[in-house]
């Protein structure tokens, strides 16, 4: 009896040990990507996934100067999951160049619409806000005037709340002292398009120097917005991150640099409401050239880590534009780095909840490849995610258009600044853009075009979540069957 209950025993963990190798996973391989565009230069900025069943749709927001040949025009393409040709696009028809920059859709709401912003070239540049229906009809549309609207004036990003209310934000120069030159600014609109709030923002430290948003994130349980972007600190650009409540108050803002410049780029929370910012420095290069950086922040604004990586260990400029996380242990950065090609090779890479590395991709085609946006996107039927990234190349990717590269992490001592802020609520008026979206389609692309490329875990079904092991339904599932085989073998060989 005691040797058939060690041998129940035995079996119970070969089982268990023979599905926990299917959690792992190395780096993500290339499954599809698609180029588009035309003869001229093509780029693709951002991309959201509208989750589905079984796998939603993939919305990519960009420019073209192949529509017309001329000038720029933004654009917003409809993909399914495995990429191809696009299934549907809608291109701005302005007489002067425009870009459409970022894209937010709904999540968990019973309203579907997704959300678009960029700039028109109107009054030296306005911003401009579309909301569209899943299939990219037009549901409604506004160009912005903010303060008097006679300079350059865009939105530069999007995010959509909980309750189905869209936030942007972007950068004026249409205001007065001591909002003159360059500042951030915030609209809020409801689900209708009315603006329930506006507001700038700058510290009163720099006076009358210019700063720049570079991205936003709503947080999903609270609706607290989260922007970080540049800011003039003395003779030279500080990143900064701000928090504010749903009402546009500010709860907090920080800066953060050393002796040189720091940009934040992109920012993505985590599911116990830390902060991650993505951006790049050059305060700490011997050479003077930039590194990526992550910075990690507690929700009440503490800085928990601040972490450099010299993609290719080389000390040629890098960039980190983007991140995203699942949870709080998948966090992947996408960005430029010229450690190998003068023009830019576009990299990713994993990192852990405590900033270190697990591992970084880069492309290594010829000629300019960027990625500017990253974003994650859940399978709903048995959880396996995939990495997909936005961005520009000059060639059309393979599975061996990537390659492993090392990276340098260091850990340089970096303090956040507290700041009082000017803050204002400009006048904001909304109007109907002199060009709606109208249909538009993409010839063969020739030279610089735009990219969108979704990687998956190789040939498992899902990924380790560092140290944390994460299973899937269809894990869960395996897991069961394969225990309920052991318990009826154990059965019959009691018989």
């Amino acid at each position: 009896m005691q040797k058939r209950k060690s041998l129940g025993l035995l079996l119970l963990v070969i089982t268990i040990l023979s599905v926990i190798p299917l959690i792992n996973a190395g780096n993500q391989v290339l499954s599809f990507s698609s180029t588009f565009g035309g003869a001229f230069i093509d780029r693709a900025y951002s991309l959201a996934w509208k989750f589905g069943t079984p796998s939603g749709k993939l919305y990519v927001v960009g420019s073209s100067i192949s529509f017309s040949g001329l000038h720029s025009e933004g654009y917003v393409a409809m993909f399914d999951e495995n990429l191809g040709s696009p299934i549907a696009v809608k291109k701005t028809n302005f007489a002067a160049s425009n870009e459409l920059l970022d894209v937010a859709v709904t999540r968990g709401i019973a309203t579907d619409y997704i959300a678009v912003v960029g700039f028109s070239p109107n009054d030296n540049r306005d911003p401009i806000v579309y909301w569209l229906n899943p299939d990219l009809s037009s549901i409604n549309q506004f160009e912005l005037v903010v303060f008097s609207g006679t300079q350059r004036d865009e939105a530069v990003a999007v995010g959509i709340d909980n309750q189905g209310n869209t936030v942007i934000t972007g950068f004026t120069l249409s205001g007065d002292s001591p909002f003159d030159n360059f500042i951030p600014f915030l609209v809020k609109f409801n689900p209708s398009g009315a603006i329930l709030w506006s507001v700038a923002f700058r510290p009163t430290i720099t006076g009358s120097q210019p700063s720049y948003p570079g991205d936003l994130a709503i947080i999903s349980w609270n609706n607290h917005i989260i922007v970080v972007g540049s800011v003039t600190i003395g003779p030279s650009y500080d990143a900064f991150v701000a928090r504010f409540d749903p009402a546009g108050n500010i709860i907090w803002y920080r800066t953060f640099g050393d002796s040189k410049r720091e940009h934040a780029y992109g920012v993505a929370y985590d599911n116990q409401g830390n902060i991650y910012v993505a951006g790049a420095t050059n305060s700490f290069s011997p050479t003077g050239t930039y590194d990526t950086f992550v910075a990690k922040f507690a929700p009440d604004g503490t800085l928990l880590w601040f972490k450099l990586y010299d993609i290719g260990a080389l000390n040629a400029n890098d960039w980190a534009i983007s991140i995203a996380i699942i949870e709080y242990d998948h966090i992947y950065i996408t960005g430029e780095t010229r450690a190998f090609d003068a023009d830019g090779d576009m990299f990713f890479a994993k990192i852990k909840e405590n900033g270190d590395l697990v591992y970084a991709v880069r492309s290594n085609m010829p000629g300019k490849d960027i990625g500017y946006d990253i974003a994650l996107n859940i399978h709903s039927q048995n959880d396996v995610f995939y990495i997909n990234i936005a961005g520009v190349s000059n060639d059309n990717p393979t599975s061996d258009s990537f390659e492993s590269v090392s990276v340098t992490t260091s850990t340089p001592p970096i303090t956040p600044q507290p700041r009082d802020l000017n803050i204002a609520n400009p006048a904001v008026l909304s109007t109907t853009p002199t060009s709606p979206l109208v249909d538009g389609s993409f010839d063969t692309p020739s030279g610089e075009r735009a990219m969108v490329l979704k990687f998956d875990p190789p040939s498992v079904p899902n990924e380790n979540k560092n140290s944390n092991i994460y299973i899937s339904h269809f894990l869960i599932a395996t897991i069961i069957a394969l225990i309920a085989a052991t318990a009826i073998f154990i059965k019959r060989r009691n018989k």
